[in-house]
């Protein structure tokens, strides 16, 4: 149990440095708004794909022998190797002097353009996820199905998570930063439309919903924080994101 202990909070450390970072590389690297949202939406959606990629192998593994599901983490591997080819492609924006002297300007009350997205982050998260944790419960609650169904429950959120993410540069390009009050809307009207309409449709009806609003105002989230926050700050703004 304590080398599992151990592993998770190593992970959960090397996942929260490695999301900062790259969200200040993305940011670094794509000084338009527009563009950095579509890069943001591009990165979201593959860690959705890739994440669901990976969730089948391990799963394909351990049906073998389950100390083969473990070996899968060496596709860790290829992430440092990409790194350490792609990353310095990609060299830090100089500001201009008179873009210093702009941001300097907005350096005082960052944070009260901070906090309501902030705010709106833990609330929605709280209550989705709080949802999410006992779907495997509602599934046998409600004798929809077994263990089959709330894996493809969880795979239908992903491909839709990973295609709304994947077309939200235009998603964000229309709406701007009235993108989120839908997703809001919709996240809700997944979750009742599985709690009122109890089958395996309206489950997967949900899944598909969930999915894709979440993907989206995920995104917004991270592409938002680094916009009401000086340019000095977003390493700052996305930490407190993350966290």
């Amino acid at each position: 149990i304590l080398l599992i202990a151990c592993a998770c909070f190593n992970g959960g450390l090397c996942y929260g440095m490695c999301s900062v970072s790259i969200v200040g590389i993305i940011t670094d690297c794509f000084t338009d708004e527009e563009q950095r949202g579509s890069v943001m939406g591009w990165y979201n959606g593959a860690m959705a794909l890739v994440g669901a990629v990976l969730s089948f192998a391990y799963g394909m593994a351990a049906t073998v022998r389950w100390e083969l599901a473990s070996q899968v983490n060496w596709a860790s591997a290829l992430v440092v190797i990409l790194a350490i080819i792609f990353i310095p492609a990609c060299p830090p924006r100089a500001a201009a002097p008179e873009e210093k002297a702009e941001k300097v300007k907005g350096e005082k009350g960052w944070a009260k353009r901070l906090i309501p997205l902030v705010i709106a982050f833990f609330l929605t998260s709280f209550a989705a996820m709080s949802i999410m944790t006992f779907i495997d419960l509602f599934v046998t609650g409600n004798n929809l199905g077994d263990a089959a169904l709330t894996g493809t429950f969880g795979s239908v959120q992903t491909i839709a998570s990973f295609i709304a993410c994947t077309f939200f540069g235009q998603l964000y390009k229309k709406f701007g930063n009235r993108l989120s009050i839908p997703c809001y809307f919709l996240i809700a009207l997944a979750f009742l439309l599985m709690y009122l309409f109890p089958s395996k449709a309206t489950l997967l009806l949900g899944a598909a919903i969930f999915g894709a609003s979440w993907g989206t105002v995920y995104t917004y989230w991270f592409v938002r924080a680094t916009v009401v926050v000086p340019e000095s700050m977003v390493g700052t703004a996305t930490g407190i994101i993350t966290t």
